[in-house]
């Protein structure tokens, strides 16, 4: 009977998950329509929060680094951008949060830029042997590598480490990094701190379909 019922209660747990999948659970409903309406895109799309996963003990760290992001709809070309957009705008069905990499304007590479990029790449290298830190996000971050450099590029000078302790101490040391806590905790660049109690594993969205396989 304990078997049986332990077997029910995994059975109604992946039930739930593919429910919250399906359903899109925790997405707005621009990205909803357009997530299950692909037809719009020509050239590929895929929901972020859907693509990568991470293991159970950096799976709550990571969400919390991508928190911003989780909506994104990955795109490969400015036509699918633009036809996205205009299948909102036409049927008036609110916003969605779009991802295209070269999108954004190269930034400038004057002396002070490239002093702030000297300081940083030295700063790298000093900070993954400090105590407490476990590594770059991305490095635990899975990933087809189709769109694998989508996580590189946004969790770019992320920390994952043990405790918001240890992210405080650091952050003081090493302002250009933002950080992120096996706890789900935050440190962003501006020093904004988010933190509280830790997340249930079936409240977070990063990762959940890989959680049916």
């Amino acid at each position: 009977l304990e078997q049986e019922g332990n077997i029910k209660a995994a059975n109604d747990k992946i039930t739930f998950l593919q429910e919250l999948v399906d359903n899109l659970d925790g997405f707005s409903k621009g990205t909803k329509t357009l997530v299950e309406n692909s037809t719009w895109s020509k050239q590929g799309m895929a929901l972020l929060a859907n693509v990568g996963h991470s293991t159970s003990k950096f799976r709550i760290a990571i969400e919390a680094a991508l928190k911003n992001n989780l909506d994104n709809i990955l795109l490969e070309s400015i036509d699918d951008l633009k036809r996205g957009i205009s299948l909102l705008k036409k049927n008036k069905i609110g916003k969605a949060s779009f991802y295209l990499p070269g999108i954004k304007p190269e930034v400038s590479k004057g002396f002070v830029k490239k002093l702030q990029n000297w300081k940083y790449k030295k700063h790298v290298n000093k900070i993954v042997s400090q105590p407490g830190v476990l590594g770059f996000a991305s490095e635990f971050v899975e990933a087809d590598i189709k769109w694998h450099h989508y996580f590189k590029i946004l969790l770019e000078g992320v920390v994952v480490v043990d405790n918001l302790e240890t992210a405080m101490t650091l952050v003081k040391i090493y302002s250009e990094f933002q950080y992120s806590t096996l706890d789900g905790d935050y440190i962003n660049i501006f020093g904004v701190i988010e933190a509280g109690s830790v997340p249930k594993a079936d409240d977070t969205i990063f990762g959940r379909i890989q959680l049916l396989d």
